[in-house]
């Protein structure tokens, strides 16, 4: 597990070389000394030796990429450790500054490499050298190449070249660590590397909108209602702080376009769909609706003249209420359910069996990914049982072939089921269903299966 911290800010313990300087008559007026750890706005020195006790103020020079390499400081407190001193000082510099010390600080952050490496040792002391190669020199470069990126932004420099070389150090990075996860095989071990690495980058990544809320998963899942609808969007945060090239990354990345296009697919298949049936009126069931984004769309683009019986159904309220919102703007020929209550409860209950039954359409975009096997047989096996004759049910499935979500997984611990057209074949004729009833499609970007079951 990585390291805890109470504070609002985590604290960078790290070794890094400075030079006071006294501004004091005092001999000697330089003292070289070495950073302990960086708090919000302080900072804990080692020192060659005392400070006199009339010094109140100095100045911390350092060779790092900041916008000022000087920083004054007030004198807290000194005391003697072993054979060592160590003085505290609270930093009198803009939390802009503060923010710039603390990330080029992270460069050298041996604390948590350090406790990344005792954790492989303990599981794995057959990997710990290549773990420690790839944190010393992949991530150290990672790292190293953002500090500089972020000062250049800080002097105005090109965005577009900015963000081009910040894509490129992104796809390095992952190329390098998709090369250690097949090299250790551990999960485990795997898991902990990815878990420090975060740990690293978190002073960017609260700097995001999207990033930061794919990692922290405030709903208690990954890919959030909220989440999907500011990945629909497509809007990344238009500042010049280095986690706006974190979020335009993030939105660039396939799996975010997969996600976009899987939507506009989606609204071509109901276009189609609700376009040559004849049935009056439509009963549609959307399983783990979110905000209902599509629906939204599609009927608000034309007029709709049949009746249309939808059934939202999720497990966060938070989805239901921005589908609530998003649906309340329909016509009166439309009438919406909304159901609270997760896909366990929803197979289980016979009470469900009786009211979702007789439905002409059931659809579920981007849930299948996150069951195991066992519950995804029986949500299918239950949503057949549910359909009408001639009523389709319309599953997707992120393609593990032809998709590996490197970036999500990383930065945002966001990871999936991997499946591919077999395995959820498998699972469909294991359900009950029978082979013949599937045709298969994909999304534009060729990531996300669709998989369409006529009863």
């Amino acid at each position: 597990m990585v390291p805890t911290e109470r504070r609002a800010l985590q604290r960078v313990k790290v070794s890094y070389p400075v030079v006071v300087e006294t501004n004091h008559d005092a001999d000697p007026p330089h003292l070289k000394g070495g950073t302990v750890d960086v708090s919000e706005d302080g900072l804990c020195l080692c020192v060659a030796s005392p400070l006199e006790p009339t010094i109140k103020r100095v100045s911390i020079q350092m060779t790092l990429p900041l916008p000022s390499p000087v920083i004054d400081a007030e004198v807290i407190w000194q005391q003697r450790r072993n054979d060592a001193w160590y003085c505290g000082l609270r930093l009198l510099a803009t939390d802009d500054q503060l923010s710039s010390l603390r990330k080029s600080l992270r460069v050298h952050d041996d604390y948590i490499l350090n406790h990344v490496i005792r954790a492989t040792s303990r599981r794995r002391k057959d990997v710990t050298e290549k773990v420690e190669m790839f944190f010393r020199t992949a991530v150290k470069k990672f790292l190293e190449t953002v500090v500089s990126l972020e000062a250049e932004l800080s002097h105005k420099a090109n965005d577009a070249l900015i963000q081009q070389q910040f894509d490129e150090a992104v796809r390095e990075l992952l190329v390098e660590g998709d090369e250690l996860e097949r090299a250790v095989d551990d999960k485990l071990v795997m898991k902990n590397v990815k878990e420090h690495f975060r740990a690293l980058v978190s002073c960017w990544v609260r700097e995001t909108r999207c990033v930061d809320r794919a990692y922290r998963k405030p709903r208690g899942y990954p890919g959030d209602a909220k989440l999907l609808e500011s990945i629909y969007d497509n809007k990344p945060v238009l500042d010049r702080r280095m986690g706006a090239c974190f979020e335009r990354n993030f939105l660039n990345d396939t799996y975010a376009v997969a996600v976009r296009e899987r939507k506009e697919k989606t609204k071509d298949f109901l276009r189609q769909f609700l376009g040559t049936t004849t049935v009056d009126p439509v009963r549609i069931l959307n399983i783990a609706c979110g905000a209902c984004r599509e629906l939204k769309e599609l009927f608000t683009e034309g007029k709709w003249e049949r009746r249309y019986r939808l059934a939202c159904v999720d497990h966060d309220e938070e989805a239901l209420t921005l589908a609530r919102d998003h649906l309340a703007i329909l016509p009166s020929n439309f009438s919406a359910e909304f159901i609270k209550e997760d896909v366990l409860n929803l197979c289980k209950s016979s009470s469900y069996a009786e009211t979702l039954s007789g439905q002409h359409l059931i659809y579920s975009i981007g849930l299948a990914d996150y069951l195991p096997d066992r519950i995804l047989k029986k949500l299918l096996a239950c949503m057949y049982q549910w359909l009408e004759p001639q009523g389709v049910i319309l599953l997707t499935h992120k393609e593990k072939n032809r998709h590996k979500p490197l970036a999500p997984d990383w930065f945002c611990d966001w990871a999936f089921v991997p499946r591919d057209q077999e395995d959820l074949l498998r699972l469909i004729q294991e359900a009950g269903i029978r082979r013949a009833c599937v045709t298969w499609e994909w999304e534009s970007s060729g990531r996300v299966l669709f998989a369409l079951i006529t009863k």
